[in-house]
């Protein structure tokens, strides 16, 4: 082979290499690097301070979640607050996360990938409305010890496996903070229950390292100490909720009948009234609605062992009653269970009266 021949070979090797590489990698993003190890956004982690909204979108549903101050609002749940930490979450995955490999920019193939017509969909934007991602995302997958998913930019063809991006969800309810209340134990010093429309009965006790008892029906002395008397005090020191309404205008909640409510109170001022809705439907799950109180207590009747107490709990009661007052909680059937007793199942542990 003459010299010329094999330079004129060498430039076809190298035009079939460059093809190769072209189809291998297909379309670029501008001037975006998406070899190997490079970001996937690489210039987001300068701009998620702008970042003001944020689109997700699954096959079934859709979640938009808008900045309004300081607090991130989702639309389809009346504009309730979102989980910061699950929006801090995404971003930083968004920003952190890296090319591991090309995958194929055929579309007759993205299905093999979860990138098909089911794919979930991240569209985040700035206040100006100016894109920042615009992402379909596909099947996670787990190997050398972490998560890695399957990506596609919508502005190419090309899609990639990529690391570090949380699995995220399309359902509103699941970019809910589902923490409604965590107060501590030995704050509470008596819960007063009223199960549908029957007489109320309280559980009560004299100092945090007492144990609950129930009043008899004068209210002066108490009537034994049961373990489900406790179980029912601690069950409202930590709430979580499995959805958020808003209530109507003239503050009733527009789902069923009243299914009782209770009255909380603790040693330092605080008093927290739940009122129980029915759901009206098979589930025995429940709408409750919070009120929260404040009343200065008597400092020389406070417990003395008293601790972990707010160093104000008037403020607390501000607090609090800004994040329930017009909304409507719902509350699984386990959960109302513990919370809601009638006083014949207490009593029965009880056993007769003397």
């Amino acid at each position: 082979m003459t010299e010329k021949q094999t330079t004129v070979l060498g430039f076809i090797t190298l035009i079939a290499v460059l093809g190769a590489v072209w189809f291998l990698f297909g379309e670029r993003s501008g001037n975006q690097d998406f070899s190997h190890g490079n970001p996937l956004y690489p210039d987001l982690a300068e701009k998620l301070g702008d970042v003001a909204s944020l689109k997700i979108t699954g096959a079934l549903n859709t979640t938009h979640i808008q900045q309004d101050g300081s607090v991130w609002r989702i639309q389809e749940k009346d504009g309730y607050p979102a989980d910061i930490n699950q929006i801090r979450i995404l971003l930083k995955g968004l920003s952190d996360s890296r090319i591991l490999y090309a995958k194929t920019d055929n579309p007759a193939l993205y299905d093999r990938l979860g990138l098909g017509d089911d794919a979930l969909h991240i569209h985040v934007a700035d206040s100006a409305g100016d894109t920042l991602v615009d992402l379909d995302i596909g099947d996670r997958t787990y190997e050398n010890n972490s998560f890695s998913s399957y990506v596609r930019p919508t502005d190419g063809a090309r899609s990639y496996q990529v690391s570090a991006l949380p699995e995220v969800l399309a359902t509103p309810v699941q970019w809910l903070d589902q923490t409604l209340l965590h107060l501590d134990r030995s704050r509470i010093s008596s819960v007063t229950l009223t199960y549908g429309d029957s007489q109320p009965f309280t559980l009560s006790r004299s100092s945090p390292d007492s144990a609950f008892s129930l009043e008899d029906k004068t209210g002066n002395g108490q009537n034994g100490s049961t373990a489900l008397m406790d179980m029912v005090a601690t069950a409202y020191t930590d709430l979580r909720f499995e959805d958020v309404r808003r209530l109507a205008i003239d503050g009733k909640n527009e789902v069923g009948s009243r299914k009782g409510h209770s009255i909380l109170q603790t040693f330092d001022g605080l008093t927290l009234t739940f009122s129980f809705m029915d759901s009206l439907d098979e589930t025995g799950d429940a709408w409750l609605s919070i009120n929260a109180l404040y009343e200065e207590p008597d400092e020389e009747s406070l417990p003395q062992m008293l601790t972990n107490v707010p160093q104000d709990v008037e403020q607390e009661a501000k607090l609090l009653t800004s994040r329930f007052d017009g909304w409507a909680f719902r509350l699984d059937r386990a959960a109302v269970s513990s919370l809601l007793k009638q006083r014949s199942a207490i009593q029965e542990e009880i056993g007769p009266l003397d």
